[in-house]
């Protein structure tokens, strides 16, 4: 099972906590007014894995002729998608799906169905 740095971990929590409010909470159903915890949020990571229908390897394009190393990349039914170093090792980052549509879009991902989320991913 892949680990995070500690660093990493801190920083992509505060990140989706602060970018993506609300969204893990909703996730994991946490009650009203709970911010998910670290380790809430690498727990959910964790089970992105172990939980996967989908895995791929592939490099990110970022400009011409110019491309982010290769990563494993693994997403869950509910579309959280957690992401590793290919030899599979350390965790890079985690979040939720929302096709770049912020919270409108994980109340459009949330209410679809299993097999609506995997098409559209």
């Amino acid at each position: 099972m892949p680990s995070w740095d500690p660093n990493n971990l801190t920083a992509h929590h505060q990140r989706r906590i602060a970018a993506d409010a609300g969204c893990f909470e909703e996730l994991l159903g946490c009650a009203a007014g709970h911010t998910v915890t670290e380790a809430e949020y690498d727990a959910a990571s964790r089970a992105a894995i172990v939980g996967a229908w989908a895995e791929f390897e592939a490099e990110k394009h970022i400009a011409p002729h110019t491309y982010d190393p290769a990563t494993a990349t693994f997403a869950d039914d509910r579309l959280v998608v957690a992401v590793t170093n290919l030899s599979r090792d350390r965790m890079i980052t985690c979040f939720h799906e929302h096709f770049n549509t912020g919270m409108t879009g994980h109340a459009i991902v949330t209410g679809m169905t299993v097999g609506q989320r995997r098409l559209r991913f």
